[in-house]
């Protein structure tokens, strides 16, 4: 009998579905939801769904023949660092999290997370593929750029340290699996939730000032939404679970808050590295990215209840930043695409109270 698939789980009887480390799963339990938060990020997620080939990139490639050296740098170095990280995500939330996990809709959260992943790693490949007259020669820059694979380094030791876990699940006490797979979802909330939107701001930034690059802008709004509104919300959900219901005796607030530290710091560097060689653009600095770096930390670190130390910024430096990742901009038909603000089987009652009405029955 494969472990993908346990006949004798009991979780129909007891109602116990804990997120990870639990009874390997059967038959599907669809009444038994001891978390229906993860039930409603899951839907939350998928109603945001849509597909790389939706956007036109046409005249993207020729901005890119008009704009300056230091505008195409700029965009450059921050479209690396996506395709680069999103190939990370990719190819690693669900080879990570499934083999573990123990709750059906968990199981479901986690698949579809890792398939909207695949869909950001198709769209920066196409624009890549449709944008430079050489992509391999991109890729060739990416794969040899050390501030990148720098920026990356504490996620890919996550992930590893992870994977080798998984590979060796039976060597592991459960506190050992539970202190490794706690590093991986805080170290993964701080991608999501940190590095990428910081990153994002750099292509918004640029579009922004060069009045161009409507393609890009659009798919990186996207990419942006499923981050911001439903991979943090997903991370985050499962973290608030572990600590105020299951109630891990792992959870070390010290610790997490070490890890996250560590991406804040790491990103800070990152805003003033971003400028090396290259004039800024109207708007966008290093000092003004440092203070959204700021500003989406402290959003992160209440979100799990953990001490935010760094200075506090109560307003986003970057006012124009609504004009690219709003939903109903982005997203303008309900009947065209999924809406998140489309509520399913909803009405309206606008029916005036005094309207009366009349009926014949023959």
């Amino acid at each position: 009998m494969s472990k993908n698939f346990n006949i004798n789980n009991k979780g129909n009887l007891t109602g116990e579905y804990p997120l990870y480390f639990g009874e390997d799963l059967g038959i599907f339990d669809s009444f038994n939801i001891p978390y229906p938060e993860i039930r409603e990020a899951d839907q939350n997620q998928r109603a945001l769904f849509w597909t790389s080939d939706e956007i036109d990139f046409t005249q993207d490639y020729k901005d890119m023949q008009t704009v300056t050296d230091d505008e195409k740098e700029l965009m450059v170095r921050a479209l690396s660092f996506q395709m680069a990280a999103d190939s990370i995500a990719s190819g690693s939330i669900q080879q990570l999290f499934l083999p573990i996990a123990s709750n059906p809709y968990l199981k479901g959260l986690i698949s579809y997370h890792g398939d909207a992943e695949y869909v950001h790693e198709d769209t920066y490949g196409r624009i890549i593929a449709q944008c430079f007259d050489d992509p391999s020669e991109m890729i060739e820059r990416i794969k040899k750029d050390e501030d990148v694979i720098r920026r990356l380094g504490g996620i890919l030791y996550a992930f590893k340290d992870h994977m080798d876990m998984v590979y060796n699940i039976e060597d592991y006490t459960l506190p050992e699996k539970r202190k490794t797979c706690l590093r991986t979802l805080v170290s993964l909330l701080g991608l999501e939730g940190i590095m990428f939107l910081a990153s994002f701001a750099s292509t918004f930034a640029l579009c922004e000032s060069t009045s161009k690059f409507d393609g890009i802008a659009k798919a990186v709004g996207l990419i942006n939404n499923d981050e911001a509104i439903s991979h943090v919300d997903n991370i985050v959900v499962q973290l608030n679970i572990i600590r105020n219901k299951e109630k891990w005796p792992e959870w070390d607030n010290d610790e997490i808050k070490k890890i996250l530290d560590t991406f804040v710091e790491q990103e800070l560097d990152w805003a003033d590295n971003l400028f090396n060689g290259i004039s800024g653009v109207v708007g966008f600095n290093s000092t003004l990215l440092k203070r959204f770096v700021l500003l989406l930390a402290k959003n992160v670190y209440d979100r799990i209840g953990i001490q935010f130390d760094f200075e506090v910024v109560e307003e986003s430096p970057f006012p124009w930043l609504k004009n690219y990742v709003s939903p109903d901009m982005l997203q303008t038909a309900n009947q065209e695409s999924q809406s998140a603000n489309y509520i399913a089987k909803g009405f309206v009652n606008d029916v005036p109270d005094d309207l009366e009405f009349e009926f014949e029955v023959e």
